[in-house]
């Protein structure tokens, strides 16, 4: 919150944010994958429930903050940023193909890039989700593109 809020501050208005990050809430943690700290599940348990955790396991705090689509959104906004657009990048945030915009035509967008799928099970499940309306929130990462508002 203070970096963004620091950032909101020093960038010119209209500037430009990017940034790539994890899903507080993707997939892979939901399934039990681990955290940086070694915790299962661990940014899906509420941070205050994660640090309990964390500390009767390795005497260390909670350290992994990261959010979700709603909490992003949320924080850049308080942060001074209007225009807020998120992606899931493709194959992940770190070197991406491809990204797929998260708004409410997901589906679409996930039909033309995953069309040719050979993975028919993975395929499957990721158009379940995404015809629930649910896929956007799963994603195991994010990349985002915030604008500064022009005026406060």
């Amino acid at each position: 919150r203070d970096c963004l809020g620091e950032i909101g501050r020093v960038l010119s208005p209209g500037g430009y944010l990017y940034l790539a990050t994890k899903n507080r809430f993707g997939w892979q943690y939901l399934t039990g994958s681990r955290d940086h700290n070694g915790l299962r599940f661990g940014p899906v348990f509420p941070r205050p429930v994660a640090d309990l955790i964390c500390r009767q396991k390795t005497s260390q705090p909670y350290r992994i903050i990261v959010d979700s689509l709603r909490g992003y959104r949320g924080l850049l906004r308080d942060a001074g940023f209007d225009d807020i657009k998120i992606y899931w990048p493709i194959p992940g945030y770190q070197l991406p193909d491809h990204f797929l915009l998260l708004d409410r035509h997901i589906a679409t967008g996930f039909e033309k890039l995953f069309g040719d799928s050979s993975r028919r099970h993975k395929k499957f499940a990721m158009q379940a989700l995404a015809k629930c309306g649910v896929l956007q929130y799963m994603v195991p990462n994010f990349s985002i593109v915030a604008r500064k508002a022009l005026s406060p």
